[in-house]
């Protein structure tokens, strides 16, 4: 079984990015990122806990990232 850059990335890996990408476009609006998302803002919130994002999303919060 060979094995390329796309078997490295998990699917949370790939979660936390898209929520992240959509909070940034969303400017940390986490009612219109969740409508993005088509999921309730009760569940952005919990995978926020999960993921490990500020739930006061701003950019200096992922200035690292």
């Amino acid at each position: 079984v060979s094995r390329n850059a796309a078997d490295d990335i998990d699917l949370a890996s790939v979660e936390r990015a898209h929520i992240i990408s959509i909070l940034r476009k969303t400017k940390g609006n986490k009612a219109k990122a969740a409508r993005l998302l088509g999921i309730h803002r009760r569940k952005l919130y919990r995978l926020l806990e999960r993921f490990s994002i500020d739930p006061n999303f701003d950019e200096s919060s992922l200035a690292d990232e």
